[in-house]
């Protein structure tokens, strides 16, 4: 996934593209970068459905949406996709917005604590947690369950499916989806060939600035937050980052107009973790990426896309699917 160049860049296009290109383009580097025969795997039973063909499954007890490409071989790469808090809020909403990648095993799993994981109080405990404590009882608890759950999903999927050890894993996650993605390269032992977060905070706190823009208070910072705030802080740990995971590809995509994150911020956590990689990889694939006249939300497949927008999609799902 080469982008030199691309310490920080603009995106012309609409985040859907942005995204969907990166990913096609993570998937088909680290699948070039296997070495070992592409082996035919026995396909499962009647359960692998067609490449496209989405729907709903459970991995390691884990609810969510899957898609399987059409063949299967040893080295068929993974990509694990999170949704946010926040349109797109759920697997359903995100693969609208981020439709399953050609050629890979997509996996959309639902957080923590959100659609089927809810409690029994339903949306009612997620306000409360909220109200209680955002970061020690409703992010940092649903980044960690998610963090420590990406391992056996990985394990299972290439268990079921056949796949080799060395089989190319990506991962994408949307706001608080980025920031489990982000986590759990210091505290899951994962080996992703890429990582793409869009509009994710890049440490406990980002996240607590951009909610007290959002809401117009102040947050009370807890015990339990303060010691989230040392766990997960992207800039901090990045020479750890780095060394434990040199080669590995990461792309940090911001909205330009995201009351909660800021653009500078990315930029910045992306050089620091470029220069840090620079000692273990020669020309390390990292850059933060801007998407102009964007939000928080931009994923948010309700909203209307103008015909440019629709027409960059297009051409660029083409280029793709080539």
């Amino acid at each position: 996934m080469r982008a030199k160049g691309w310490t920080i860049a603009v995106v012309g296009t609409c985040a859907l593209v942005a995204i969907a290109f990166l990913l096609a383009l993570a998937v088909s580097t680290a699948t070039a970068q296997i070495a070992e025969p592409a082996v035919s795997t026995t396909t499962a039973p009647s359960s692998v459905h067609p490449a496209g063909d989405i729907h709903p499954t459970t991995i390691a007890g884990i609810p969510g949406l899957i898609a399987i490409p059409d063949h299967l071989v040893s080295s068929t790469p993974i990509v694990v996709m999170y949704h946010g808090f926040g349109p797109p809020g759920s697997p359903e909403a995100l693969a609208k917005a981020v439709p399953p990648i050609p050629g890979a095993i997509s996996f959309y799993p639902w957080l923590p604590l959100f659609g089927p994981r809810m409690g029994a109080g339903g949306t009612n405990d997620l306000v409360q947690r909220q109200a209680d404590d955002y970061v020690g009882r409703l992010l940092f608890p649903v980044m960690a369950q998610a963090a420590a759950e990406l391992p056996k999903v990985v394990e299972e999927v290439s268990a079921f499916y056949h796949l080799s050890n060395r089989r190319p894993i990506v991962i994408f996650g949307f706001s608080a989806g980025g920031a489990a993605a982000l986590l759990s390269l210091t505290e899951s032992g994962m080996r992703p060939q890429g990582v793409i977060v869009m509009n994710a905070p890049l440490s406990i706190s980002q996240a607590v600035d951009g909610y007290e823009r959002q809401l117009g208070r102040l947050y009370s910072w807890t015990k339990a937050a303060r010691h989230a705030a040392i766990r997960y802080d992207v800039g901090a740990h990045a020479s750890q980052i780095a060394r434990q995971h040199s080669g590995t590809a990461f792309f940090f995509l911001q909205s330009d107009h995201d009351v909660g994150y800021s653009s500078a911020r990315a930029n910045t956590v992306a050089v620091d973790l470029k220069a840090a990689a620079s000692r273990y990889t020669p020309e390390p694939d990292i850059g933060a990426v801007v998407v102009p006249d964007s939000d928080h939300y931009v994923l948010d497949s309700s909203r209307p896309k103008d015909l440019k927008g629709k027409a960059a999609e297009a051409t660029a799902r083409t280029l793709i699917s080539d």
